[in-house]
């Protein structure tokens, strides 16, 4: 299943493109997201291996091609970022980052594990 969202606003010529994010949600998953509309904090209590690292990271991509702003995903230590965020892949082979379009990342830092999107 596919979501369209209406984004980036272009510097120059302020028109409005659509992107097409390749967002496969669990009905429950579909649940956070649209009740986290208008807010600010959620928590989630979801079984273990229910998908909640790729939940939050597809509602901050979507926050983040939407509203301008610093986006962090926060995790105990460096290394389990790296492992559980930065490198990892899901169940279908595709990367974390795959889930951004590719022409809307403007810089890459892997070493910080920062991206710069275009806004």
């Amino acid at each position: 299943m596919s979501i369209a969202h209406k984004i980036h606003k272009s510097r120059t010529r302020m028109k409005k493109h659509k992107v097409i994010l390749p967002l496969n949600r669990r009905w429950y998953q579909k649940d956070f997201e649209d009740g986290m509309e208008g807010k600010k904090r959620g928590i989630l209590i979801f079984h273990r291996r229910a998908g909640k690292d790729i939940a939050c990271w597809n509602y901050l991509i979507k926050k983040a091609l939407t509203e301008t702003g610093n986006y962090y995903s926060v995790f105990p230590e460096y290394s389990q970022a790296r492992k559980a965020f930065w490198d990892n892949i899901t169940e279908d082979g595709k990367s974390y980052l795959d889930f951004i379009p590719k022409g809307l990342i403007l810089k890459k830092w892997n070493q910080e594990m920062k991206l710069k999107l275009a806004s």
